[in-house]
């Protein structure tokens, strides 16, 4: 259910906010979008939600979907919920009030403008970003018990040789054990074991493998 913005900007206005930020969180299945703001920006280095300030006659609905599609280029076609708000002092001092949505938008490859980085972050292992922001990742979280992994997860690894040679790949950009070397491997995600290392043999390395052979599972 969406609050009336209108309303909760008033109540702002009373609390001495003198300025709007709106912010978007997407979800695909259990993670969420995240960016990494750029070195010499502002906080930079830290991991945060596509957000920005709202602009001077828009609606902070308007201003949370325009944000999404400016540092993303992903297009929402609706907002689904409201998350909550927080506050912080902007760059230039200015008291912000930052009131954050979730929202649906139509499948496509992230394009950055603004950040450096991007990842899909499952709430159990966020990289590193504001205490504030890490509060609205775990509230959806917690309110969203379908989404979250359950305590047993199963996951599937391909080993890749050729002249003695196995094929590994560092880690980036996900929050967990970035930098280190690892052989094409992920979650199974409703599928079979095979189905997820062929699935994940094309995303990670873009190979197209057409059979495997189970060698060895452990718990």
């Amino acid at each position: 259910m969406i609050p009336d913005m209108r309303k909760l900007a008033d109540e702002a206005a009373k609390d001495g906010i003198v300025r709007f930020s709106a912010g978007a969180l997407i979800h695909n299945e259990s993670q969420v979008l995240l960016l990494r703001r750029k070195p010499d920006d502002f906080l930079g280095g830290l991991w945060e939600l596509p957000s920005g300030q709202v602009e001077e006659e828009e609606s902070i609905e308007d201003a949370a979907v325009r944000e999404v599609l400016e540092e993303t280029g992903l297009t929402v076609t609706s907002i689904t919920g409201y998350l909550g708000s927080f506050d912080f002092i902007a760059s230039d001092g200015s008291p912000t009030r930052e009131f954050t949505f979730t929202v649906a938008v139509n499948p496509a490859e992230v394009v950055l403008t603004e950040h450096d980085a991007y990842q899909w972050a499952h709430p159990d292992h966020l990289p590193e970003m504001s205490k504030a922001v890490r509060g609205i990742v775990e509230r959806w979280a917690a309110t969203t018990p379908a989404k979250k992994r359950p305590a047993a997860v199963a996951s599937a690894h391909l080993i890749l040789s050729r002249d003695g040679r196995v094929l590994l790949g560092r880690r980036r950009n996900t929050g967990w054990n970035d930098g280190l070397y690892q052989v094409p491997s992920g979650h199974v995600e409703h599928e079979s074991a095979s189905a997820a290392v062929i699935r994940e043999a094309q995303e990670e390395a873009g190979i197209s493998v057409t059979e495997v052979r189970c060698v060895h599972n452990a718990t």
